[in-house]
């Protein structure tokens, strides 16, 4: 009887730790589905901003080409009233 009665107490603990190591992990799954869009939200922002860089980059470029031939026009002008 007392051999029944431990076994009870050992599997009622048993059930007990298995609910609550279920519900744990379940947690835990919800947390990495939370990180792991956080993560592809993450990625999708550096990829954005990578192509805003990108842009802005060529942008640049292209001033600094109509800087350039601004200036050589310029000093064309310059010239053309000098001479």
């Amino acid at each position: 009887m007392l051999f029944r009665n431990i076994n009870k107490q050992a599997i009622n603990v048993m059930l007990y730790e298995n609910k609550r190591l279920k519900c744990e992990n379940q947690q835990l799954r919800d947390l990495l589905e939370e990180l792991q869009r956080y993560k592809d939200e993450y990625k999708m922002l550096i990829n954005e901003l990578n192509s805003i860089k990108d842009s802005y980059l060529k942008k640049i470029n292209n001033f600094k080409k109509i800087e350039r031939d601004y200036y050589i026009e310029l000093d064309k002008i310059k010239k053309s009233k000098k001479g």
